[in-house]
């Protein structure tokens, strides 16, 4: 636990026919090991009145970094609680995790009742309450006959609503998880809870424990939340940090590659013996959108991040003398990336555009890619807005006419409106940012460049099932950080990759199209910490 940051918090919400109490045995090795510990008490009155109270709780932790920690019925509690970024994990000890739409009791009894499972009913109050049969021989039937009766003693009910309320939005989709799983758990079935930890996509430890084995084996849930805070604690404190090695490697260097008898222009950071991770740009952008997220990077990846021909310091050659098609833009990305730097494994980085390059690549070679963190970029349907509607004339049947709505695209106006819409501060929003984009595109002939791509955009929606595909069968690593005031890409277009990678870590934030803008600092945060998890160290080359 040498890495756990000396201003962490690990807190501890107890379960049913339990109180805080329960945690005992496991609160004192944690404070001897140097981990402040909060064990907070729940009413047990309602799910809603429980996350009140564990928000009540959270109050007194302070700054630092939380690892969140529920046993049995309050891991419904710690899922159903609202978005909190000192919350950097969370630890489910045989715990019930609802997803959308569920509820405890749905999980409860998704699996026959073991044998020796006791049969409950409400008492005139609406409160359940357990037996001292039913906690030796089902709920801890490994502890002593005397933690049996103190436990038995010292229980708070928990009423029947509690059962009953379902989850909105579950807290394990945007943050990790890790699940001790309870091989001789009598209580809570050993099957459902391989169920909800694959499904969380949670870091699990199996062991042949009962189903309070805070009680019954404390040594064994000790070294279990020891682990889960040096893992998920450690990473947040070096991202939330940035400690940026002022080595020479460190420093972004600016390149050029002959690709095709074309100049393709790219920045790189980092040292090559680090994991690689490539930025790849939206529109109107280039890899000047990314000018302030590669130092941030640069110490912990070898950072590759290219301009498309046609975009920022790249040649652009004339729309007569190459077609620029999402397909050719992406065939020099490629032979940058594989021929040009020898790059055989990295992450992609992907934004707008930088969408439908990057799928078009990790589809092609699924062997090469790591990790994929999507920026606003678009892979369904759902996330196409009501913005693209002047567009459909255009794409029907391009003439002078239809083109007037994708040449607004091309404006000072639009530029300024991209970055600026949606942000959740404007003065944070550097004029460096569209000055410099609108500067590229008022060049001679480029508008008749943008004009193409704009006309060949179609193309990305026809290759949004070969995408689906690619990640149901080969399911990437992806994190998902998405501003989501975009006009352009919705909300829906975030939510809609939980389908196909239930295991993805889903981050809506307040701000727009543009969201390194504002929150540069905290998805660089984000990145390190979940490609840091157990991120290989070889290179990339």
């Amino acid at each position: 636990m040498k890495n756990i940051p000396s201003n962490a918090t690990i807190v501890l919400v107890h379960a049913a026919w339990a109180d805080a109490s329960s945690w005992s045995a496991v609160i004192g090795p944690l404070l001897k090991a140097g981990v402040k510990v909060i064990a907070a008490q729940i009413p047990m009155t309602s799910l809603s009145d429980d996350v009140a109270a564990l928000k009540v709780a959270l109050e007194r932790a302070g700054a630092g970094p939380i690892l969140l920690v529920s046993h049995s019925y309050s891991g419904a509690v710690i899922t159903a609680l609202e978005s909190d970024d000192r919350v950097r994990g969370l630890a489910y000890v045989a715990a019930m995790p609802p997803a959308e739409g569920e509820t405890v009791g749905d999980l409860f009894f998704r699996e026959p009742p073991h044998e020796k499972a006791p049969h409950l009913e409400p008492d005139s109050h609406g409160l359940l309450w357990m037996s001292e049969e039913g906690m030796k021989n089902a709920v801890a039937h490994r502890a002593t006959a005397e933690q049996n009766s103190i436990a038995t003693a010292a229980q708070r009910p928990i009423a029947m609503k509690c059962l009953g309320e379902a989850i909105r939005t579950p807290s394990w989709r945007t943050k990790p998880s890790w699940y001790l799983l309870a091989e001789e758990d009598r209580m809570f079935s050993p099957k459902t809870q391989h169920f909800v930890a694959e499904r969380m996509g949670a870091e699990v430890r199996s062991h042949n424990v009962d189903h309070a084995p805070q009680i019954s084996a404390p040594a064994t849930v000790v070294e279990f939340l020891l682990e889960a805070a040096d893992a998920l604690l450690t990473v947040d404190l070096l991202a939330a940090n940035h400690q940026i090695d002022n080595k020479e490697h460190d420093m972004t260097t600016y390149q050029h590659a002959t690709i095709q008898g074309h100049k393709i222009f790219y920045r790189e950071a980092g040292s090559t013996t680090n994991p690689t991770i490539v930025l790849l740009h939206g529109f109107p952008s280039s890899s000047h959108m990314f000018r302030e997220l590669i130092p941030l990077l640069a110490s912990h990846f070898h950072v590759v991040a290219p301009d498309y021909l046609g975009f920022g310091y790249s040649d652009a050659p004339a729309a007569t003398d190459f077609q620029y098609t999402f397909d050719n833009i992406t065939a020099q990305i490629e032979e940058l990336l594989f021929t040009t730097l020898g790059l055989k494994k990295f992450s992609i980085y992907v934004q707008d555009y930088g969408a439908p390059v990057g799928f078009r690549i990790a589809s092609r070679h699924p062997e090469a890619i790591e990790g994929i963190v999507v920026q606003n970029g678009n892979a369904y349907v759902e996330g196409i807005s009501a913005a693209f509607e002047p567009l459909q004339p255009f794409w029907a049947t391009r003439n002078e006419e239809t083109e007037k709505a994708p040449r607004s695209l091309l404006t000072k106006q639009t530029t300024i409106f991209q970055y600026t819409h949606g942000a959740k501060n404007v003065a944070a929003v550097s004029p460096d940012s569209y000055t410099f984009d609108q500067a590229l595109l008022d060049r001679p002939g480029n508008d008749a460049i943008q004009l193409e791509l704009l006309h060949n955009y179609p193309s990305n929606v026809a290759l949004y099932d070969a995408w689906h595909e690619y990640f149901r069968k080969h399911q990437p690593r992806t994190l998902i950080v998405w501003g989501q005031n975009d006009p352009f890409f919705i909300v829906p277009g975030a939510q809609a990759f939980l389908r196909d990678l239930p295991k993805a870590e889903l981050h809506l934030i307040d701000g727009g199209h543009f969201l390194l803008e504002e929150h540069n600092e905290l998805v660089a945060g984000k990145i390190i910490g979940f490609l840091g998890r157990g991120q290989k160290t070889d290179a990339g080359k």
